[in-house]
């Protein structure tokens, strides 16, 4: 019997350690993988943010310097760039259609220009009765000067300073710029002997010079370049190119 009891009290005493030692390699094994858990996600966490991270001002340039509003600008092309300093959205900027639509048809009996300056082969100077509204035709192509954008300057100031006061009609091609010489119309623009005065066109008539032609209305002036169909209407208001 004692020999009964003591293998009992070994076979209880085999199992209560046994069964402590396997709660020991439990506890042990969770905590393992508790750690390991910890690390392989610190480990994957630092892998997603080395794939993710950008180099500083990677991404400057998708948003951040402008440019791309400087260049998404409207037609026309100006002849000198117009400032782009500000939200270039807040600058009116002139409308281009693809033909005369709106304006009126090319007048079929234009007057010759009356006032014809001899100088560079021929420069035809005429202006509108308000004188808000100038022209000269050469032999090269028309350009025209808006006063009044001098001051209320729809169309902002070119990159070179100087508001777009100004339309070329050359080769084809209508565009808008700032003069910063003195316009042919004006009096002794070609020097001293330079003595004439542009021709007053009234409104409802119609002037020619080579191949251009320009209407006066109380509206604006529009001109045409007959020979490629392009031109301009030209009012206080604004300027349209077609």
């Amino acid at each position: 019997m004692l020999w009964g009891m003591s293998m009992g009290n070994l076979r209880s005493r085999f199992r209560g350690a046994a069964v402590a030692v396997a709660a020991a390699a439990l506890l042990a094994g969770c905590a393992d993988g508790a750690d390991g858990g910890n690390d392989a996600s610190a480990g994957d966490g630092g892998t997603a943010a080395e794939n993710t991270a950008q180099p500083a001002g990677a991404n400057g340039g998708d948003g951040g310097s402008g440019d791309g509003g400087a260049e998404d600008r409207p037609n026309p092309t100006f002849d000198d760039e117009p400032d782009t300093q500000g939200d270039s959205d807040e600058r009116d900027e002139p409308a281009r259609s693809s033909g005369s639509e709106g304006r009126a048809d090319i007048p079929s009996d234009p007057s010759p220009v009356q006032t014809v300056k001899p100088q560079s082969g021929g420069v035809a100077v005429f202006t509108t009765p308000s004188g808000n509204i100038s022209c000269g035709i050469s032999s090269t192509g028309l350009r025209c000067g808006i006063a009044s954008y001098n001051d209320n300057m729809p169309y902002g100031e070119a990159r070179t300073g100087g508001p777009i006061d100004s339309v070329s009609i050359t080769d084809g091609n209508a565009s808008m710029f700032a003069s910063s010489d003195v316009p042919p119309w004006s009096t002794g623009a070609f020097g001293a002997g330079d003595t004439l005065s542009p021709q007053v066109v009234g409104y409802g008539e119609a002037v020619s010079h080579g191949d251009f032609v320009c209407l006066s209305e109380q509206t604006g002036l529009t001109c045409w370049d007959t020979a490629s169909g392009v031109g301009a209407f030209m009012s206080r208001e604004k300027t349209e190119l077609f």
